[in-house]
């Protein structure tokens, strides 16, 4: 299968589509909406690479998602709650359930947003889940970037932008960090200098 260029990475035509993307507009500072943009546009290419078919909508809608639970208000975070990964497919289920989409598809988008803060997701768990996976590393971490050409890297920096994403993202984690110890971003911190990474991620390209 070949690598899709830009103007195959479209988004699907579809209201659910439409409306997370309002939904991303309304609630995430403009660094965090690059960079899930970019994660669609890395899990296409990755999916594309491998010669493995992702359902479009799912996967678009889950990469638009995956960070709400990032920038959610206290009072919108389940109880309990330990992970805004976890806050964040809570969310994105309710979302979607109210916007008509099948419960068990929108549950498939939430176990990929759940999920997306492991080490490793296989494809076990689902092509939207695994590729929602390694597009977020490759673009908060730089981990797997080999694995995107060059010239689509590009482009799709072009498109969306890195400007100001590492401190923003880097804050938001930072306090994930101070106010929830033991949640998973503290553990990527603590045992795998998560910070750092995020500091050097894609400096020379």
């Amino acid at each position: 299968m070949s690598i899709p260029d830009l103007d195959a990475l479209a988004a699907p035509d579809t209201r659910a589509a439409r409306l997370a993307e309002e939904a991303l507009a309304a609630t995430s500072p403009a660094p965090l909406v690059h960079h899930v943009y970019r994660t669609y546009a890395w899990g296409r290419i990755l999916a594309a690479r491998d010669g493995r078919r992702l359902d479009l909508e799912l996967f678009y809608l889950a990469s638009l998602l995956h960070d709400l639970g990032l920038v959610l208000y206290e009072d919108d975070r389940p109880e309990g709650s330990s992970c805004f990964a976890y806050d964040g497919a809570e969310d994105a289920l309710r979302r979607l359930v109210d916007w008509g989409i099948d419960q068990s598809r929108a549950e498939t988008v939430a176990d990929a947003i759940c999920l997306h803060l492991n080490v490793r997701v296989g494809l076990a768990a689902g092509p939207e889940a695994h590729y929602l996976n390694r597009a977020a590393a490759i673009d908060v971490i730089g981990l797997g970037r080999r694995g995107i050409p060059r010239p689509q890297a590009e482009t799709v920096f072009r498109a969306h932008p890195r400007d100001g994403f590492t401190n923003t993202v880097g804050g938001f984690l930072e306090e994930e960090v101070g106010t929830r110890p033991g949640c998973r971003i503290h553990f990527l911190y603590r045992r795998f200098g998560f910070g750092r990474q995020l500091s050097g991620a894609w400096r020379q390209r």
